[in-house]
């Protein structure tokens, strides 16, 4: 026979397979009420009955990949009838068979031994089941109905339309302690142990639940999983005086619904998923009646604001469960409801408040281990994009977010992607065992914190003499005694199944940091461009920083924007149109002026924020195809097709005629040194000196017609390129006369080498890769480093002892000294390159991302600044 073990409460994120759950458990609850009219469907009897256990062995079994094999008959001889059916393996494995055949009889009820004969079952064997599938097509049929939630734009739940909707009247006093717990509705003994003892320990002033009611949120599961348990812990432990208590629903809530007439005040009809939630855990403040808290404490909505009385800080709240169950398996970072997020935003900009904010969800903002988009999903591996865009734009006024789903304690890295402080707080009712390692990353940041807060094992015996360590409980607690630097403590708490014997118990403080009310990791700011400026494939724009402004191109407009908050400053909001460009603008910051070139003139334009025109070049080039401009030793140089023009900078004029010809008919990038003039194009570098249009020295870098860049550092000139096989670069003498080391780069590439210098060593990226290269020699110091999720066009850029490389959407923070990925900006965007620039506080960049615009995906794209020190 099979042996299985399982944990000492089994749930899963699968839909079909939690209402399973809920079916069963809910049929044993009523088979034994009758003869104990007093039992709950969370009592013990419950919980370890065999068909409750058996059904998660089953749900383990299949979470885990695993099937229960059908039972041979040589392991029940010689037992009894109640020993057959008690057996936990042939329960799972009947579950197993009724869930995934509920037409037919599972074929284990038909096996003989040798002599014939059939294995002695009990007949609730057979009728238990079938009554269990009738109760799963019922719960099934409510979970079809359409999906509860409070829109406060919905004027049958809110007439005024006002955004005071959601806002919790009652106020946390002066010194007041919160309590936080994830994923606790279990119902389980030790869950409901969990807050006796925080209520008898530190008295907290309200008590946050941020989601998850097992197994499916139906209203029964509701009612004893989540209220009862309050109250009875409220009896035990505060001599009746009930706590406030606030709720967010997570996915589980969202998956059963209301099957009960009501259960305070006026009888209602079943309803869809979420039900359970809005018409049990909602109302729970008003729910005691011997002694009641006052109407202030009410939750109106899925989501809310609580505040503090002194006006330092709020709680938002918010509802990610009613996204999250749209498959069965969802594999989806959820997204809000369009109108929530416009309310979420109305407190965070609220004039009226001036504090900071603590954010809650369900789900994560991001994850070390868990999937939160599968492969065919837009959007990150371990980040939820849209929760990111949301409210990346205000984390300057966020202190911290806590969130829940995995079943673990998470510590992480603070700033990671512009946050202060991301904790998981999801095992206060159910947990990991040791062997899920629920602290190993496959996130290529490093997100958990060194040290790791890792709870202590403790062994549980459940179906393996041996037993399983799990990892214990835990919870937070935020004290405001200190109104400006408000303390969190973490606590762990024993974990024990029903039915055995309870460990010592003891609540131990593991970790404590402080609320900080300004962020270190200011993520700047978001601008999103004109929805005509977006290009299919972020090539076509441009981004240089001078000062206090950063100055973009895209499609013939150039936008001028504050450094500090990112508005455009420029043509009413709108940018400049450069005349007669549509397409790509380059630009450099040089001579006091910002020069921009189109594919047919360049331009002069004021370095403030109206980039007044100082001049457009009077001569069109006479090519129309990209042009390049730099400014070197008093003068204004373009180039174009091959040829290389110079331009007074005074006011645009220029000869007729090209001042160098590289003989080439490509495109032409330019650097200057002194005197000397270097342009590279299709695969060759030239030097010009001198008033000769014919170049000094020329070198074929790759026979291949392809574009090189060029770069001055120190007492060198490097130029790069590639060819189909390997990207190449070379070192040269800043005249040209002679060549020194190269370097070819293994890696299959089909675009640039791009380069940037730290004054002393080279970087390169190359296709997603980055190395450091030593000058002059160009041997490596460290790479080929693979520091990209995919590959395309890689800048690099350093500045300040940081190494930053762009490549596909994201910008990353590199270690110099080694290449490692430290920090990444995650846009989630796989749309091309990503320009990057130092501004002298912040690296910004240019991108176009896949945004979800009412309910459907479009491209964006926006300008964001980030400080450089905290890149995330």
């Amino acid at each position: 026979m099979e042996k299985s073990t399982t944990p000492p409460y089994v749930t899963t994120r699968n839909k079909e397979l939690s209402l399973w759950q809920s079916a069963v458990t809910h049929y044993v609850y009523k088979s034994l009420l009758k003869d104990n009219p007093a039992l709950r469907s969370n009592s013990p009897e419950v919980f370890t009955h065999p068909m409750v256990t058996a059904v998660n062995l089953h749900v383990d079994a299949i979470s885990n990949g695993r099937r229960i094999q059908r039972p041979a008959i040589k392991d029940f001889i010689g037992k009894s009838s109640p020993e057959v059916s008690n057996d936990k393996n042939l329960q799972g494995y009947l579950s197993q068979h009724f869930f995934e055949n509920p037409q037919t009889p599972p074929g284990a009820l038909s096996i003989t031994d040798d002599n014939g004969s059939v294995l002695p079952y009990s007949d609730y064997d057979v009728t238990a089941w079938t009554d269990c599938l009738a109760i799963y097509a019922a719960f099934r049929g409510i979970g079809s109905l359409p999906y509860v939630y409070y829109d406060w734009t919905d004027t049958t739940i809110n007439p005024t339309l006002g955004e005071s909707f959601g806002v919790i009247d009652y106020v946390l006093p002066a010194g007041a302690k919160v309590l936080i717990i994830g994923d606790w509705g279990t119902g389980q003994s030790d869950a409901s142990a969990l807050i006796s003892e925080m209520i008898t320990t530190y008295n907290p002033a309200c008590i946050i639940h941020i989601g998850d009611t097992y197994y499916s949120g139906l209203s029964t599961e509701c009612q004893d999983n989540i209220v009862q348990i309050f109250l009875d812990a409220f009896t035990h432990a505060n001599n009746g005086v009930p706590i406030p208590v606030f709720s967010l629903p997570g996915n589980h809530e969202y998956i059963g619904g209301d099957i009960t007439a009501g259960i305070w005040g006026t009888p209602v009809p079943a309803s869809g998923p979420g039900g359970g939630f809005y018409s049990i855990i909602l109302p729970i403040n008003g729910a005691y009646t011997s002694n009641p808290l006052p109407s202030a404490t009410m939750q109106a909505a899925s989501y809310f604001c609580l505040r503090t009385a002194d006006g330092n800080w709020q709680f938002l709240g918010m509802d990610t469960g009613y996204y999250s169950v749209p498959t069965p398996d969802p594999t989806i970072g959820p997204p809000l409801h369009s109108t929530e997020v416009t309310w979420h935003v109305n407190k965070l900009t609220d004039p009226a408040f001036t504090g900071n904010t603590i954010l809650l969800s369900h789900h994560q903002l991001y994850s070390g281990d868990a999937m939160i988009n599968g492969t065919t999903d837009p959007g990150s591996n371990y980040l939820n994009d849209h929760l990111l865009s949301y409210f990346r734009p205000y984390f300057p006024k966020v202190s911290a977010w806590f969130w829940g789903h995995e079943h673990s304690l998470g510590i992480f890295e603070d700033g990671l992607y512009g946050l202060p402080i991301g904790r998981l707080v999801g095992n206060s009712g159910y947990q990991e065992a040791d062997s899920e390692a629920p602290f190993t990353s496959n996130n290529l940041l490093n997100v958990y914190a060194s040290p790791e807060v890792v709870l202590d094992s403790t062994v549980v015996p459940y179906n393996d003499p041996s037993g399983t360590p799990w990892y214990q409980h835990s919870c937070a607690v935020i004290d405001f005694a200190d109104t400006a630097a408000p303390a969190v403590t973490y606590y762990e708490y024993p974990v024990w199944p029903t039915g055995y014997p309870q460990p010592p118990l003891a609540l131990t403080p593991k970790f404590t940091e402080t609320l900080a009310v300004t962020n270190p990791y200011f993520i700047g700011w978001d601008t999103p461009l004109p929805n005509n400026m977006v290009s299919s494939t972020n090539n076509f724009n441009n981004i240089v920083a001078s000062g206090e402004y950063v100055y973009a191109s895209a499609n013939g407009v150039v936008f001028a924007m504050s450094s500090t908050t990112g508005a455009i400053l420029n043509g009413s909001g709108n940018g400049i149109t450069l005349p007669g460009e549509t397409g790509e603008i380059r630009m450099v910051v040089a001579n006091g002026y910002l020069y921009a070139s189109g594919s047919q003139y360049v331009y002069c334009l004021s370095l403030d924020g109206n980039t007044n025109m100082i001049w457009g070049n009077p001569a069109k080039l006479p090519k129309n195809d990209i042009i390049n401009v730099a400014f070197g030793d008093g003068s204004l140089y373009a180039g174009q097709q091959g040829n290389i023009y110079m331009i007074n900078p005074a006011n645009g004029s220029m000869s007729s005629t090209p001042t160098y010809e590289t003989g080439e008919n490509a495109e032409v990038r330019l650097t200057i040194t002194g005197s000397t003039v270097i342009a590279g194009a299709n695969g060759d570098i030239f030097f010009f000196a001198g008033t000769s249009s014919k170049y000094t020295y020329h070198y074929e870098i790759t026979i291949y017609d392809n574009i090189v860049n060029v770069m001055v550092a120190g007492n060198y000139v490097y130029g790069s390129t590639y060819d189909p096989i390997k990207g190449l670069m070379c070192a040269y003498s800043l005249d040209g006369s002679e060549t020194y080391g190269s370097q070819s780069f293994s890696v299959t590439i089909g675009d640039e080498v791009r380069m940037c210098t730290d004054d002393t060593n080279i970087y390169a990226g190359v296709y997603g890769y980055v190395a450091c290269l030593a000058p002059n020699t160009l041997d490596y110091i460290w790479g080929l480093v693979d520091f990209s999720e995919n590959y395309g066009l890689t800048n690099v850029l350093y500045s300040n002892g940081y190494l930053f490389a762009s490549c596909y959407g994201n910008v990353y923070q590199l270690n110099a000294n080694n290449g490692k990925k430290s920090r990444k900006l995650d846009f989630a965007a796989d749309l091309g390159n990503v320009p990057i620039a130092f501004n002298g506080a912040g690296i910004c960049a240019i991108v176009t991302d896949n945004v979800l615009v009412n309910d459907s995906y479009v491209n964006q794209t926006f300008i964001t600044c980030v400080s450089q020190a905290n890149l995330t």
